[in-house]
């Protein structure tokens, strides 16, 4: 009688599970409407505003204003300044070229505030401020984010 062969007990490799640490959370900020900001602003600079009629009024009404002193911490109606569309929303002028590039990506603040990864992402004086709303779906999709990794 044949000797029966025991079954050969197959072993199967353990998976390896490469741990990624999450993405860093990176709070979002809402840019602010401050005389910081409206100084720094490079939208006065934009071509998109460069040929304006009414953006250069505005600026021309904001240098008079700036140097007859303006109060520390004061800032004029959002629709009288010609700039900081990020924090303020769409422009009141109608006669911007959106023809022209957009140089937002340039300002500081688009780094530290992540304007890049908004919604809108450059064109504010076009398409308005970045809002809350963006923020609170931004948080989420990085919260998704890290959930996913967590579970790989």
């Amino acid at each position: 009688m044949p000797i029966a062969k025991k079954p050969t007990r197959v072993v199967k490799p353990k998976k390896v599970v490469k741990k990624v640490p999450p993405p860093a959370h990176v709070p979002v900020e809402k840019v602010p409407y401050t005389q910081e900001n409206a100084t720094m602003c490079i939208c006065t600079r934009c071509p998109v505003q460069a040929e304006s009629v009414c953006a250069k009024e505005k600026v021309r009404v904001m240098e008079a204003m700036m140097a007859k002193g303006m109060p520390e911490g004061m800032m004029p109606p959002p629709a009288d300044l010609s700039g900081l569309y990020c924090a303020t929303g769409v422009a009141t002028c109608k006669d911007l070229d959106f023809n022209k590039m957009c140089i937002c990506a340039g300002w500081p603040v688009w780094d530290k505030c992540k304007l890049g990864d908004s919604t809108p992402a450059g064109y504010f004086c076009r398409a308005g401020r970045r809002t809350n709303s963006d923020l609170r779906a931004q948080n989420r999709e990085l919260r998704t984010e890290t959930k996913a990794v967590r579970s790989m």
